[in-house]
């Protein structure tokens, strides 16, 4: 968004409570070339262990909520997969700019899509992917694949599961079933969205001296039009109130940074009015989005009079019906003729001098093949499925997702690892194991009856919020939802007892063969984790009109807190632009929608500002 209003000819001052991270926007975490862990695939599960790259005090739930700039694309497990015709339309706006075609072309205008299979080598790439240039990320199937992957999608066919080769392809079904991910990877590095769009508009980057890069701590841009300030965290958005006192307009945003309290205020014209089409800009996420609008004395009444935070607009959705793709993870023993086929501790050695020497060549500029950067330039993993479970809303759209990874690697699943249930019968020869692999295949449930809510810290609003069940729950998980996880441990199950994973493996370790049932249910139950797909919190609704003409300020506050626009109803001059404004949460991961929405509200934001410059013009001609 940032990178397509500066295109436009708009000034932009970006505010990021984090610091760099990635080596093309600044990051200063390198490692021995031009790289930081933020850039080396593999490393993406570690990243999670730095406190310093990641909100803390949350009251519960394994929240990983990255500070830093590039936000969730530059600690994520780089997928990439798209929402569903169906997501969109049930988000109800397609008259207002949200119809599948205007999403569809905006994904693909993203898109720099790398042909991989056979056929698509032959005879181009399908229609539905974009195939642009320097302003869309790189997507694509991985070129080198773990160990695991191959043996478990040739157990899911086996066990009657369909081979999908692009879990975008859109139509009713195309999803369902199992196959090989999209990733966002390019010569061996996370294409993030920072990445692509941000580095061209900073000074660092690719042949950046190390001194000059660490002696620009936080202003780092090389247009006029840009300002970068990093450890600046927005407190509150400044309001006014407008049309004697009966509406408010934003005007600026207060935040900190190294200690000092600041203020920024949007451009006004001559007269001192601030043009309608300039905004602020809350891009903060489904958590601390709400918190900034609460702090700002934009929410729910009730939960303001709390905080002793006075009361400037009353919007009883903000913070409300959060919504995410809660997980549970199966684990296996992996037998030694399949460990055989991982990297061993002493072959890492030289996967890393190869990779490294990749990426140095890459970036002089020489044509590297792909297989060069090695496993360290994948995220470690390859393959997934979506199934539909007998819960779910139709067979043809899934309400199941699960992912194989080789290792125990997911950051959710570590942080929150427990104990196994004692329940394992397998009587396998688990001692002649040399090391102890083990696999894991989680399952999250993409169809969640349960939300949260986001409401303040009532001792301290400016600190991290906190997430709760709504008034009234005692449960997250709904028995619909329990019922769909446990038939998704039972699918997963007999994939794994089919041929040839089942010759691979050394059978369940957790939750354990023998827990079926109500135990299954309740293990389901104690552990379960967040997936950080947060969204929902701040929604948008259809626009609705006032006598033909559109407004932001109409009285639909209960059904959503932002118009089709992203305008805050009842707000000018304040948008909201990030994961927080869907209404409904996606079929898959939610980040390559949440760059979809970027780019929509920047076409919104230009579109109309054009418009206003164009009223504005013909009222100086009407005064003259």
């Amino acid at each position: 968004m940032t990178r397509r209003l500066v295109d436009s000819g708009r000034s932009v001052l970006l505010l990021e409570a984090g610091q760099a991270t990635q080596y093309d926007i600044g990051g200063r975490d390198y490692f021995g070339g031009p790289i930081t862990r933020f850039d080396i695939p593999l490393f993406w599960p570690s990243i999670s262990r730095y406190p310093e790259y990641h909100w803390q005090g949350f009251n519960q739930l394994n929240v990983l909520q990255v500070k830093g700039l590039g936000g969730c694309g530059v600690h994520n497990a780089m997928l990439y997969v798209r929402c569903l015709q169906e997501d969109i339309r049930r988000w109800n706006m397609s008259s207002e700019g949200w119809s599948w075609s205007t999403v569809l072309q905006a994904y693909k205008s993203l898109e720099n899509y790398v042909p991989s299979t056979v056929s698509e080598q032959r005879h181009g790439i399908p229609d539905f992917h974009g195939t642009g240039g320097a302003r869309t990320l790189t997507t694509s199937r991985p070129v080198v694949v773990d160990p695991v992957s191959k043996e478990f999608i040739s157990a899911a066919v086996q066990a009657g599961l369909k081979e999908v080769v692009d879990f975008n392809a859109p139509g009713p079904g195309a999803r369902v079933g199992v196959g090989y991910y999209h990733f966002n990877i390019k010569d061996g590095t996370r294409d993030s969205a920072a990445r692509r769009f941000l580095a061209p508009l900073l000074h660092h980057g690719a042949g950046v001296d190390v001194e000059e890069r660490e002696q620009e701590a936080s202003k780092t841009s090389t247009r006029p039009l840009l300002s970068l300030e990093l450890g600046a965290e927005a407190h509150k958005i400044l309001l006014q109130s407008t049309g004697g006192g009966s509406g408010l307009k934003a005007v600026g945003v207060e935040y900190s940074q190294g200690g000092v309290m600041k203020r920024a205020f949007l451009k006004t014209r001559e007269n001192g009015e601030v043009q309608e089409a300039l905004s602020v800009i809350v891009a903060a996420g489904a958590i601390l989005t709400p918190k900034v609008l609460m702090v700002s004395g934009i929410g729910p009444a009730s939960e303001l009079k709390k905080a002793d935070i006075p009361l400037k607009k009353h919007a009883p959705l903000v913070g409300k019906k959060l919504q995410d793709h809660p997980a549970v993870g199966l684990i296996f023993k992996v037998g030694p003729a399949l460990a055989a086929k991982y990297p061993s501790a002493y072959s890492i050695g030289s996967h890393w001098n190869n990779y490294i020497a990749a990426i140095e060549s890459s970036r002089s500029g020489h044509a590297v093949p792909p297989l060069d950067f090695g496993v360290l330039g994948t995220p470690g993993f390859s393959a997934g499925g979506f199934l539909a479970s007998p819960y779910a809303r139709s067979p043809s759209e899934p309400d199941i997702q699960l992912t194989v990874f080789p290792m125990v690697s997911e950051p959710h699943l570590i942080k929150e690892s427990k104990e196994p249930l004692q329940k394992n019968t397998s009587d396998t020869a688990q001692g002649t194991m040399v090391e102890d692999h083990r696999m894991l295949i989680t399952l999250s449930l993409l169809h969640v009856d349960g939300t949260y809510e986001v409401t303040l810290n009532h001792s301290n609003p400016h600190a991290v919020p906190v997430l709760s069940l709504p008034p009234g729950s005692t449960e997250y998980l709904s028995r619909r939802d329990i019922m769909a996880l446990s038939w998704a441990v039972k699918q997963v199950r007999y994939i794994a007892a089919t041929p040839p994973l089942s010759n691979l493996t050394l059978g369940e370790l957790t939750p354990g063969r023998g827990v079926e049932g109500s135990e299954l249910q309740q293990w389901i139950r104690d552990n379960v984790v967040s997936n950080s797909h947060w969204v929902g919190t701040v929604s948008m609704g259809p626009t609705h009109s006032m006598g033909g003409k559109k407004s932001n300020s109409d009285s639909s506050d209960d059904t959503s807190v932002l118009d089709s626009r992203m305008r805050v109803r009842g707000v000018t001059n304040l948008r909201v632009a990030d994961s927080s404004v869907m209404p409904s949460i996606p079929n898959g991961n939610v980040h390559s929608t949440v760059v979809m929405i970027a780019s929509r509200a920047a076409d919104m934001i230009i579109a109309d500002y054009k418009a206003e410059k164009d009223r504005w013009k013909y009222k100086s001609l009407l005064r003259r």
